[in-house]
């Protein structure tokens, strides 16, 4: 059986851990190949994700060195003539956007997205080329309406111009039950923090709440898991020997099986950075297994994170804020089983992996139609044929 489908080319820097990569991963290996034929261009290099990706997924490596070159954008617009793309779509400034939008609109690309996950630069020359991606994309995506909204009033972009998709979990991957590995110890509640280290995630604020628990006298026996690595590594454990938290901190570097480590935990904490967080997929994974949530403040966290229900938001950098909402959830079992089976009824109401790939592909083809005028391939005005199509057997 044959049918119609659009090329989709996702730019980014490299695939290395990442809330961001893991999306584009899970897009790329969600999406329905009779509508969708998904590839990758990395602009400086590969990285770790690349492993979880499924084996039909073109990967395509630039090799761009670390720093700025204003001719690479001719480089990224001749890979885009070779390969031929409907659909281009960018995932943030830091992302490679820039290079990735510039490109694609040098090479006649149809559809031009870039997607916004949470990073928005406000230096004056920042905004002025945000706003220049803004006019020469398609169309922009936000992962959550608080991303807009921040969009909007930073970068003055128009509300009309940005589409919000908002990130979705595998609710089959991430469920209650699928621990069984006794990672933790026997009778103490675990803390989980899953991230890379580095200032942006604030796990400083996380662990100096662990420590005013253990001054304060709290008696529910508890440790915590840091899962992930990163630069910050180092100064995070000078700080746990300084306070003397080995007995109470695990780090576990990177893991491959964040749904077991989850399931065994008993509470999640993101303590991102507000600018530096859209919407988390960890938060997202961490709900949909029915852990309770506590999380900074951000434009996205606020929209799944329901104070009182799901969990509870604490301002940044407020440690003492921090260390009452884990001592009653860690203290008080019922208390988080009831939010966390809120929180994972929640996800499967709204945040369903499939309905963010449906949404994309939608979005894709709706964006396709209008620029074109038609059903499917690369335009003639472009130098393809009219009735070119891409078939899948």
């Amino acid at each position: 059986m044959t049918g119609k489908r659009l090329k989709v080319c996702h730019v980014v820097s490299r695939l290395e851990v990442g809330g961001m990569e893991n999306g584009v991963v899970n897009l790329c290996n969600g999406h329905d190949r009779s509508r969708i034929e998904p590839m990758i261009c990395c602009l400086k290099g590969t990285g770790p994700m690349e492993g979880r990706l499924a084996g039909d997924v073109r990967v395509e490596c630039l090799g761009f060195p670390e720093g700025r070159d204003l001719t690479r954008v001719l480089t990224v617009a001749g890979f885009f003539r070779r390969m031929r793309p409907d659909v281009v779509h960018t995932h943030g400034w830091g992302g490679g956007a820039w290079d990735g939008v510039v490109g694609a609109r040098l090479a006649g690309c149809p559809v031009i997205i870039n997607g916004e996950h949470g990073l928005i630069f406000s230096r004056p020359h920042q905004v002025l080329a945000q706003r220049m991606l803004a006019r020469l994309a398609t169309s922009f995506f936000s992962v959550s309406q608080g991303l807009k909204e921040r969009v909007v009033r930073t970068l003055g972009i128009s509300a009309e111009h940005i589409r919000v998709i908002t990130n979705g979990v595998d609710l089959d991957r991430f469920a209650p039950g699928m621990g069984g590995k006794g990672f933790g110890s026997a009778g103490k509640r675990v803390i989980c923090s899953v991230g890379t280290l580095k200032k942006e995630k604030n796990q400083l604020m996380l662990l100096k709440a662990v420590s005013e628990l253990v001054r304060s006298g709290f008696r529910t026996e508890f440790e915590l898991w840091l899962v992930g690595d990163g630069p910050d590594r180092g100064e995070l454990e000078a700080f746990v020997e300084k306070e003397k938290l080995s007995g109470r901190v695990r780090f576990l570097g990177r893991r491959e099986d964040i749904p077991a480590l989850l399931a065994e935990s008993s509470v999640l904490v993101s303590t991102s950075k507000a600018e530096h967080e859209g919407l988390s997929n960890v938060i997202l994974e961490a709900m949909a297994s029915a852990l309770p949530v506590i999380a900074t403040r951000s434009v996205g966290t606020g929209e799944v994170v329901v104070e009182g229900k799901t969990g509870y938001l604490v301002p940044e950098d407020d440690v003492f804020a921090l260390c009452n909402r884990l001592k009653a959830l860690l203290q008080d079992a019922s208390l988080s089983r009831r939010m966390g089976d809120a929180g994972r009824a929640l996800v499967t109401e709204r945040y369903s992996i499939a309905a963010m790939i449906a949404s994309y592909e939608e979005e894709y083809q709706r964006l396709y139609r209008r620029v074109t005028g038609y059903e499917i391939g690369w335009p003639a005005w472009r130098g393809g044929k009219e009735d070119e199509v891409h078939e899948t057997a």
